[in-house]
């Protein structure tokens, strides 16, 4: 089978690009023919098909108005993706789209290119973008769903875009168009939602499209555990609001268990002074990624994911639990299909101070309940999502989709 793969990013930013670059490991690894189609960039990782890769546009950065208003019209309809991806379906012909993230870089001008040569679409929806200007249902510190069934005006009102009335209303202007014309209703045979959560907001806020649920994957192989606790407790990913983490400093205030903050991003130093102010025992460690990142969760007591958005499946939970580590999450989103409250980790009520400190001292105390929950954490992530059963259920989609076509 002929597959091609399509995001707009193609080198490793996050979680959605993690599983984007394994799904095509584990279909080559299957036999299958792989065909790419991104933005270009200088940190792109090398593919045969980077000069049909659309050209890179930043699109947090003010350039002017002629400009932003070319950025913008470009977001909501990209001609130069329609026609780059034309002709790599002329030269490659593949069976099945496999779309993942594409907003803005991309857009939803490719949908007609791909009807037009009767290619089936599958997309794997890796936040909220079908039904939130933000993509995060998440605004002003709080979890947000006033544009439910349309009302995207309200996220002008609340500058839920970078806190910007300008982008905000780019941004509302966009879902509105997106809406009207049906791009993603019509171009898409079937969403592919990694969590059960996702699905069941995809159905709240009226995407009547076929969904279809299935759980990212990580090969444990990649993984070596340790399952003796540390002496500290680790977080690492973005340092943004919607992380909790104010939250959590707040939790170990007063104690003497130690944090380690792994990561960076726009809070940062907002969290230094709060975490000094406050007298919390935590070390910024920065951004870290692969061996190092894997040693210093290896070397953790477990980790810590103390949300208050809607997480939708966090590839950190599956690569905590393969590394042998529990994890004390908030009971929110998609956290707890993946975090058993008291088998491979606890659940803290988002935003409780009180509750998060409570779970942490109660696991940070007990060497031995630790390694049981690291321990079955693992075993978790190999019975509920290996490569193998991944690949299954997708296999399962694609060729319903192309038998029917």
């Amino acid at each position: 089978m002929k597959i091609l793969q399509i995001n707009k990013f193609f080198y490793r930013r996050g979680g959605s690009e993690t599983y984007f670059f394994g799904l095509i490991d584990l279909l080559q690894k299957n036999g299958h023919e792989i065909v790419h189609f991104s933005t270009k960039s200088p940190a792109n990782i090398p593919s045969p098909y980077d000069d049909f890769f659309v050209n890179e546009i930043d699109f947090g950065k003010r350039e002017g108005l002629f400009r932003d208003l070319k950025k913008a019209f470009h977001s909501s309809y990209s001609f130069e993706a329609k026609r780059k991806l034309e002709r790599l379906i002329l030269k490659t012909k593949p069976d099945i789209a496999h779309l993942h993230n594409i907003s803005h870089h991309l857009s939803p001008s490719i949908f007609g290119v791909l009807k037009k040569y009767k290619i089936p679409v599958v997309q794997t929806l890796h936040d909220y973008q079908l039904v939130c200007p933000n993509f995060k249902l998440f605004t002003e510190g709080a979890v947000c769903e006033r544009c439910k069934k349309y009302r995207y005006w309200n996220a002008i009102i609340h500058r839920c875009i970078h806190n910007s009335r300008l982008q905000s209303c780019i941004e509302a202007k966009e879902m509105f168009f997106h809406k009207a014309c049906q791009f993603y209703e019509k171009g898409v045979q079937c969403f592919v939602t990694p969590s059960k959560f996702l699905a069941e907001k995809l159905a709240v806020w009226g995407i009547k499209s076929k969904v279809e649920n299935i759980p990212l994957f990580l090969d444990t192989n990649q993984f070596e555990p340790k399952y003796e606790p540390g002496d500290y407790v680790v977080y690492f990913g973005r340092l943004v609001k919607e992380k909790g983490l104010d939250v959590l400093l707040r939790a170990l205030s007063g104690t003497e268990i130690k944090l380690k903050i792994v990561g960076d991003g726009p809070e940062k130093e907002k969290l230094k002074v709060q975490s000094e102010k406050i007298k919390v025992n935590v070390e910024f460690v920065g951004h870290k990624n692969g061996k190092d990142l894997h040693d210093l969760i290896r070397g953790s007591k477990f980790v810590v994911l103390p949300s208050v958005w809607y997480e939708n499946y966090p590839m950190s939970l599956l690569e905590s639990g393969a590394l042998g580590k529990a994890v004390v999450g908030a009971r929110l989103g998609g956290i707890p299909e993946i975090i058993y409250d008291g088998e491979n980790g606890f659940l803290a009520e988002p935003g409780n101070v009180d509750d998060l400190r409570e779970k942490i001292q109660r696991l940070f105390r007990d060497n031995d309940l630790c390694e049981k929950m690291g321990r079955r954490a693992r075993e978790l992530i190999i019975e509920n999502n290996s490569p193998e059963e991944h690949y299954k259920k997708l296999m399962e989609v694609y060729k319903k989709l192309i038998d029917g076509r």
